[in-house]
């Protein structure tokens, strides 16, 4: 298994964070447009609190499974792995932020 394989590059950091944002830039947006009584500017907090606490989850995520679980499975094994990782990362980030 070659070590390169699990390495994350800064542009690949940027990625994360930019999907992260995204992910509670919609979470805020389908809440804004869900009821007129979530039209305030505490949902907008609520979005960026969601994107940042993602974007933490994910790097936190990303780095426990590259460096010390992905090593240690079959390589078949890591999408799947990689979903789980990914799918906390995102409920995770929104419960903390919730």
């Amino acid at each position: 298994m070659e070590a390169v394989e699990l390495k994350v590059s800064n542009k690949d950091w940027v990625h994360i964070g930019i999907i992260g944002t995204l992910f509670g830039l919609f979470i805020s947006l389908f809440f804004y447009f869900l009821n007129e009584m979530f039209q305030t500017t505490s949902t907008i907090v609520f979005g960026a609190f969601t994107a940042l606490a993602i974007t933490i989850f994910s790097t936190f995520f990303i780095n426990i499974s590259n460096n010390y679980i992905l090593p240690r499975v079959k390589k078949k094994f890591w999408y799947l792995i990689s979903f789980v990782f990914s799918f906390l990362s995102g409920a995770l980030g929104f419960l903390f932020s919730f």
